[in-house]
């Protein structure tokens, strides 16, 4: 019979103890999989309030930082560690009325 090696659970990553998401990286997770931009736009209303311009959040604690763009039609999120960035991602509106040509 094979037992258990609690050791090899700590390199898969298993632990709870040992993995734990804080709240920038929950909003990160949250946002990876949002594609729209209503969705995004209603998303840092609900988190971050009426961001009109740019806005930046500071986590001392987590020494994390968030950086938040918001204008007419886009909407750019980025977190950073120490003041690296380690996260950034954008979104843009696209009007129906207006179309982009390659050229």
């Amino acid at each position: 019979m094979t037992t258990l090696n609690p050791y090899s659970m700590y390199s898969a990553g298993f632990n709870t103890g040992f993995l734990q998401e804080d709240k920038v990286d929950k909003y990160i997770g949250e946002l990876r999989t949002m594609s729209e931009y209503d969705d995004v736009k209603s998303f840092v209303e609900t988190n971050f309030g009426d961001v009109n311009g740019e806005k930046l959040y500071d986590y001392p604690e987590l020494k994390k930082q968030i950086y938040i763009l918001v204008d007419d039609d886009k909407i750019e999120f980025c977190a950073a560690k120490n003041k690296q960035q380690y996260f950034g991602k954008g979104w843009k509106l696209i009007s129906e009325g207006k179309s982009e040509r390659a050229g």
